[in-house]
C-alpha cells in the first residue's frame, strides 16, 4: 500500500478562481517487504488532474530513496521531504528537494520523523514511532543544523501526519498507538499533546 501525504498551496490562475495545487509523495514498490523509491507528485484540484514531477528509483546504493516519510514546502516555494534509505533506518533522512527532484542536499535525523509541516517559514516535525515521540523544529535549515528537541508529547506511535492551522494557530498531529488512529493538538511551545478523539482506522489528512 502506497503512503500518500498532501501540502496545501495556493496558486492564482489567471481569469478563473483561484485552484488549490496539493504536493504529494508516494512509497514505490513493496521489495520483499521494504520501499523500493518513491514519487512526488501534484493534483491540480480545479482540474483533478495528477502529474508525476519526479520519480526515484533505488539501485542498490544505500543513500537511494527507499520511500518517503512526508513533504513540506515554505511561502518560498521551497520543498524539503523525509526519506527512508537504508544509510541511516527509517525515515531518518531530511533533504531539501531542487526543482530538478535532485536533492540540493540530504541530512541524517536523530530519530525518524515522518511527518512535516511549516509555521510560517519554521519547519517543525514530529517523531513518531520512537522510544521517545515528541515534537521537533528546525531553526536553520542548512542541511547541517540539528533540529531542537521542543518536547515530548507524551504518546508512542506511528505518526499520520502534522498540520498548522494559521487562522487558530493551533497545530495538530494524526498518530496510531494501535490499529486505530487518534487526532490530537500539540502545544507548539512544548510538544504536550492533547487528545481530540479517536479516528476510524489509521487516518491521514
Amino acid at each position: 500500500m502506497k503512503r500518500i501525504i498532501f501540502l496545501l498551496t495556493v496558486l492564482a490562475v489567471a481569469g478563473t478562481a483561484a485552484a488549490e495545487l496539493l504536493w504529494g509523495v508516494t512509497n514505490g514498490v513493496n521489495d520483499s517487504g521494504f520501499w523500493s523509491g518513491g514519487e512526488i507528485f501534484t493534483v491540480d484540484t480545479s482540474t483533478g488532474n495528477v502529474s508525476i514531477q519526479h520519480t526515484y528509483s533505488y539501485n542498490g546504493v544505500s543513500t537511494d530513496v527507499r520511500g518517503f516519510g512526508d513533504i513540506a514546502i515554505n511561502s518560498g516555494g521551497d520543498l524539503y521531504v523525509t526519506y527512508y534509505s537504508d544509510a541511516t533506518g527509517n525515515f531518518k533522512t531530511l533533504a531539501k528537494v531542487n526543482g530538478d527532484g535532485s536533492f540540493a542536499w540530504s541530512q541524517a535525523l536523530p530519530t525518524q520523523m515522518n511527518a512535516l509541516t511549516f509555521v510560517g517559514n519554521t519547519l517543525y516535525a514530529h517523531a513518531g514511532g520512537g522510544a521517545v515521540d515528541g515534537l521537533y523544529k528546525f531553526s536553520v535549515l542548512d542541511g547541517t543544523t540539528a533540529p531542537t528537541f521542543v518536547g515530548n508529547s507524551g504518546y508512542l506511535g506511528s505518526d499520520g501526519d502534522l498540520f498548522y492551522h494559521s487562522a487558530t494557530g493551533k497545530l495538530y498531529n494524526v498518530y496510531t498507538p494501535n490499529a486505530t488512529g487518534n487526532l490530537a493538538e500539540l502545544n507548539i511551545s512544548t510538544g504536550a499533546a492533547t487528545l481530540i478523539g479517536t479516528l476510524n482506522g489509521t487516518a491521514k489528512f
